[in-house]
């Protein structure tokens, strides 16, 4: 089993169905109105499509030169404009997606910085009053290769964004809700657990009955799995976690479909299609696989506009065994007949009078006529937003000129005060020396004056220490003295 490289996308407008598809040339369209279209002209790395409440087409394109543009179709002519330049040697650029609100569109995709790979950010471009803005939606550290998010939008251009969030070493899956009349997300609600990230693949849907249903690859022990559960807006229920497939081999993808009120999960992995199903308010069948009468299969991703008769289903994507009679695979056909429009397009073998090759070179003229206004009008537009770019970078340029002039300014002036207080530091600084070395000298002259302290003071001592004998000498001979004349009285008084 081989499913498609190729992205094609099949837009089911209110008037016609239009194929957009992808090749090594760009991206092409066609319809039952029109033949084969170029809408971008160099390779692409992905693309994305929605239209709005008006019936117009947005389209978002990140090319292999890194331009991301954003192309819009307000009924008569395609517009465009530069979002942004990657770099892809500093950072990674991936998982567009495009949904309209009812006043803006929103453009979502992944952005690593190659310097720190693990951390994932997802961020919206949007538009306020004319202007773009863009806003970090999540930030998430995964080193797994794997879209994180998923955008959906409901009948009334309420928008839903669902997205893994850490939790320590687990991971939360989480919902924010933006209101059709506002500019402004709700705060997150958590939805359930994640555990392993290396298959993660998710796939969100809301029904008519504005039930929200949610599918994604996990792991259940040593099993790969596909769990779901449903969030109904309307009675603000969230319903048990399912397990709804359990398998040893690895999942490859897996995606929902609602069909009247059945809901259809698919499961695929390199060798099967699963397929189980249930009624809106019942339990999930046993999983079986797809017996499929062709070895190929088409990867085919529907936009559908509100409340569109054409389509029967709603899916964000769906497996068919042709682009030509699109049918989801293990789905009644009955109810798709409007699809085989393609066929008359595409074939080419029925023999053609000469009025009908007139008129058809005609139409063929007249298509090309339509394809060069429209690539005029492309071109246009891209050299306007070239010239606003130009505009933007020459007033960047006068501002930092007049910043830089600023800047010498500041210098100068700087440098003429640095110079005065040189100036000025000068007397100071000879006063400084003057004043060391007059300390120096009243040192020195201190030190001599110690010394000569030191040597009275031993002087001094001397004399103290002979004073000190001289007395006790005195004091001996005064003594001696009184014994004399004591010896000369005794004599007196007894002779």
């Amino acid at each position: 089993m081989a499913i498609s490289k190729n992205i094609n996308v099949f837009l089911y407008t209110l008037k016609e169905i239009i194929h957009f598809f992808s090749s090594d040339s760009g991206i092409n369209y066609i319809s039952q109105h029109t033949e084969e279209i170029q809408l971008y002209e160099k390779s692409i790395l992905e693309f994305d499509v929605d239209i709005d409440h008006n019936g117009n087409i947005g389209v978002v394109i990140l090319d292999c030169e890194g331009k991301f543009f954003y192309y819009y179709h307000d009924g008569n002519t395609w517009s465009s404009h530069l979002l942004y330049e990657v770099d892809f040697n500093v950072e990674e650029f991936k998982h567009i997606s495009i949904k309209f609100s009812n006043h803006s569109p929103y453009i979502l995709f992944c952005w690593r910085d190659l310097s720190s790979y693990n951390l994932c950010s997802i961020i919206s471009y949007y538009k306020e009053n004319d202007y773009w803005k863009k806003e970090v939606l999540n930030r998430i550290y995964a080193k797994e290769d794997i879209k994180p998010y998923a955008l959906i939008r409901s009948k009334t251009y309420d928008l839903y964004f669902v997205s893994l969030n850490n939790n320590n070493i687990i991971y939360d899956l989480i919902m924010k809700n933006l209101p059709s009349t506002s500019y402004v997300w709700t705060d997150p609600y958590f939805i359930c657990n994640c555990i392993f990230l290396k298959n993660f693949y998710l796939d969100v849907l809301i029904d008519s009955e504005g039930i929200i249903h949610i599918s994604w690859i996990d792991k259940h022990k040593k099993e790969y799995c596909i769990k779901y559960i449903s969030i109904d807006m309307n009675n603000h229920k969230t319903s048990n976690l399912e397990q709804l497939l359990k398998i040893d081999i690895p999942l490859l993808r897996q995606q929902l479909l609602c069909n009247d009120k059945n809901i259809f999960c698919y499961g695929i992995t390199k060798k099967h299609i699963y397929f189980t199903k249930k009624h809106t308010h019942s339990t999930w069948n046993t999983p079986n696989t797809i017996n499929l009468s062709s070895a190929s299969i088409y990867l085919i991703k529907i936009i559908n506009s509100s409340n569109n008769p054409f389509i029967p289903y709603n899916a964000n994507y769906i497996l068919s065994e042709s682009l030509s009679d699109i049918a989801p695979i293990g789905i009644d056909k009955s109810n798709n007949d409007s699809s085989t429009f393609f066929q008359d397009n595409h074939s080419k073998n029925t023999p053609m009078s000469t009025q009908d090759l007139s008129s058809d070179i005609y139409k063929k003229l007249k298509i090309e006529l339509y394809q060069k206004k429209q690539e005029l009008e492309i071109k246009d537009n891209l050299l306007k937003a070239l010239q606003g770019n130009i505009s933007f970078l020459k007033g960047e340029i006068s501002r930092l000129t007049a910043q830089n002039k600023n800047y010498i300014t500041t210098l100068y002036s700087n440098d003429a005060k640095l110079k005065k207080y040189k100036d000025s530091i000068e007397p100071i600084k000879r006063n400084y020396e003057k004043n060391l070395s007059e300390l120096n000298l009243c040192k020195q002259k201190n030190k001599e004056l110690l010394n000569k302290i030191n040597i009275y003071e031993n002087q001094l001592k001397k004399m103290n220490d002979r004073l000190e004998k001289l007395n006790t000498e005195n004091l001996s001979l005064k003594n001696e003295i009184e014994k004399l004349k004591n010896t000369n009285l005794f004599k007196r008084l007894f002779h």
